[in-house]
């Protein structure tokens, strides 16, 4: 059986998520952009919307690993 988040990990797994909140909010509005690879016809930029789907799959998967080293003690 799996043991249960203190009150603190909680507070903690949150204050990460709310982070990774905030980077996926810029991303949508467009005032931060992600890529930005030159080329001759300019600089290509990832889509607001791909972008943000993108890093929230990150978030899912960096919150799901943290949970677990918490867990698991390391």
């Amino acid at each position: 059986m799996e043991r249960k988040l203190t009150p603190k990990e909680k507070r903690y797994l949150k204050k990460e998520e709310a982070k990774w909140d905030y980077l996926i909010e810029e991303l949508q509005s467009g005032r931060l952009r992600f890529g930005g690879w030159p080329s001759k016809a300019g600089r290509h930029y990832v889509s607001p919307d791909a972008a943000a789907e993108a890093f929230t799959i990150f978030k899912n998967a960096i919150l799901r690993i943290k949970k677990e080293e918490i867990i698991n003690g390391k």
